[in-house]
């Protein structure tokens, strides 16, 4: 028997139980009981299930984890980015490299008032991890849930930790934790990766059998944006010997907004149409339609549609090249002539004018991509 007095308690346990003064290597996780408070209990280690991590994760992690030991207050990293970006392998990571080097790592899920009074009270340097923040601490019963934390990553306890948050939707946090280095010193925005991370992932998951598609699926990666939640998910169909076409259909992929571009289209006439801010709907379709106009009023049409297929874009500058295009149709007429002329001019543009080649160039508004996965 072993009894463990603390302040005015008496405390029985059995033979196994051990003290320590500092808090050993290993993760744990933030409990509640409301008959016994707040406790840490012990938890499968946060390590990386891959052996090879794409992107900048590792030296972000390094130059994150350097800055810490540099630093003598607490010290704050927020993670943002769309789901299945890479915010979770980040913290793996991370947790995996402090880990080596004998700090503990402590994950938080629960949203409890007095856990950050808790957290201070944890004196040593630690690993203090809130993954998906805005899932625990908004709409909380206590509206005032962020708010109590604000004191604790500001260092007001003097202690010493790094703190960890990862959040899907920038909007649904404090704004008080936004634009604060003395809180955060790094906000990392995790984006998607490049169409050359793209094809280098590919050439390491993809059996040598199955890599007919690895080129279409490079190029799809040039026209919208693919997470690493989806390259896993295609690999693991392509495997199996299905195609990207039918990957895409199947698997649980769907993106809530369109994507947005400036097209350019180029005729055999040397004509040129424009476009800006051009929603293009990528979802669950290999043919897109674009709608594009000119603007000069003389007797050409105003504008036309036509449809592209997602995998022939090919990359060149800073836009992409589109040559396969198929099923070209003149939606609006802004003919200047008689009926006769008009229909005339119609008829010679149906049968000769060729798109020779479309351009497409990522939109700069802000609210181009948000996928469900």
């Amino acid at each position: 028997m072993n009894i463990i007095h603390a302040g005015n308690r008496y405390q029985i346990y059995g033979e196994e139980v051990k003290t320590y003064k500092r808090l050993p290597a290993g993760t744990y996780q933030v409990r509640f009981h409301p008959m016994e408070g707040f406790s840490l209990s012990q938890r499968n280690d946060l390590c990386l299930s891959e052996e090879k991590v794409y992107g900048p994760s590792p030296d972000k992690a390094e130059k994150a984890l350097k800055s810490y030991q540099l630093s003598n207050r607490n010290f704050g990293v927020l993670l943002s980015g769309q789901k299945g970006i890479g915010k979770s392998l980040f913290v793996r990571l991370l947790a995996e490299k402090a880990q080596q080097m004998g700090y503990p790592v402590i994950t938080v899920s629960e949203a409890v008032p007095g856990i950050a009074n808790y957290i201070s009270s944890i004196d040593q340097d630690c690993i203090v991890i809130f993954d998906e923040f805005e899932k625990t601490f908004v709409n909380t019963p206590d509206e005032n849930q962020q708010d109590e934390l604000l004191p604790l990553f500001d260092g007001m306890d003097g202690g010493h930790k790094l703190f960890i948050v990862t959040c899907n939707d920038l909007n649904q946090i404090s704004q008080f934790m936004i634009n604060r280095p003395g809180r955060f010193h790094y906000h990392f925005t995790m984006t998607p990766p490049s169409p050359k991370e793209v094809e280098e992932y590919l050439q390491d998951k993809l059996l040598p059998e199955c890599c007919g598609d690895l080129q279409a699926i490079v190029n799809f990666s040039n026209v919208v944006d693919v997470p690493y939640d989806w390259l896993r998910a295609i690999v693991f169909e392509i495997n199996q010997g299905y195609s990207f076409r039918e990957a895409m259909q199947d698997l649980n992929i769907t993106r809530k907004e369109k994507v947005y571009f400036n097209v350019a289209v180029f005729l055999s006439n040397g004509m040129r149409f424009e476009a800006w801010d051009e929603p293009i709907d990528l979802n669950k379709n290999d043919r897109v339609r674009v709608y594009v106009r000119r603007f000069e009023k003389d007797i050409y049409p105003a504008g036309f549609s036509l449809t592209f297929i997602p995998s022939s874009a090919q990359i060149a500058d800073n836009g992409f090249v589109v040559r396969d295009l198929i099923d070209l149709s003149w939606d609006e007429y802004d003919f200047r002539g008689t009926e006769e002329e008009n229909t005339q001019l119609e008829k010679t543009w149906n049968e000769s004018v060729r798109v020779t080649k479309m351009v497409l160039m990522k939109s700069a508004r802000t609210d181009l991509f948000r996928y469900e996965v």
